[in-house]
């Protein structure tokens, strides 16, 4: 793991980057604070949004209600069919996170594997979504798992 930390400028948390890992110039997306790639595909955003009204429900309680059939529908948009491998909960720096392991497919030749981990606070959705090309790359499942259990919240 790279000592290489990310510190948010808009909202109080950091964590480690991985080695092989850096933070791309541009994003798009406003609710995005970071997002960093690995240069061979695989991506590792963190959004952060503030909810109109205050959330009464942590991630776990709304994630964690839904059927994997539910979850699968509602990843699922037009030409692609979501699936979830594997679901469930990660405390990190004191926080629990609900997380959701699903594969994406756009057509026969196109897949993502994707990580998604939901953090719901009163005031604060914090949501790390990543994505990779192939599953068996244990390498980019290591540095991934590195870098979200090193987020501390200040």
């Amino acid at each position: 793991m790279s000592q290489n930390e990310f510190k948010s400028k808009r909202f109080n948390y950091s964590f480690s980057i991985a080695g092989g890992w850096y933070i791309k110039d541009k994003i798009f997306d406003p609710q995005s604070d970071v997002k960093l790639t690995n240069g061979k595909g695989d991506l590792f955003v963190v959004k952060i949004n503030v909810p109109n009204m205050s959330n009464t429900k942590t991630a776990k309680e709304v994630w964690g209600n839904m059927t994997t059939k539910q979850i699968d529908s509602s990843f699922s948009v037009e030409n692609c069919k979501a699936k979830v491998l594997e679901k469930g909960t990660l405390t990190v720096d004191g926080k629990e996170f609900y997380y959701i392991f699903s594969l994406k497919q756009y057509d026969k030749d196109t897949k993502y594997y994707c990580r998604s981990y939901y953090l719901y606070e009163k005031s604060l959705n914090f949501i790390i979504n990543t994505i990779s090309s192939d599953p068996v790359k244990e390498a980019t499942k290591s540095d991934i798992d590195d870098m979200v259990k090193s987020i501390d919240f200040k």
